[in-house]
């Protein structure tokens, strides 16, 4: 069993030292991220309100409020996944 950890160790040191040579060419090629949208007090509202219908059972209505809440710039998971 030792033979087998000190064997991982020692391949994974060696593909550690030879595999690092494209990663910086991959990273600088992506584009950054688009800031995140400022939320405006209706949005906040509004996601409060659908959170609290949601919570209720009553997704139907909740629904339009959870998707003017993320286009008003509320974003958050809960709120994306709810919607």
């Amino acid at each position: 069993m030792r033979r087998i950890i000190a064997l991982l160790a020692a391949l994974n040191l060696v593909a550690c030292a030879h595999g690092g040579g494209a990663a910086p060419e991959a990273a600088s090629a992506t584009k950054p991220a688009a800031p995140k949208p400022v939320a405006t007090p209706e949005a906040k509202a509004a996601a409060s309100e659908a959170s609290g219908l949601a919570m209720k059972g009553d997704n139907a209505r909740a629904l339009p409020l959870f998707r003017s809440a993320w286009e008003g710039g509320v974003r958050s998971r809960n709120l994306n996944h709810r919607s």
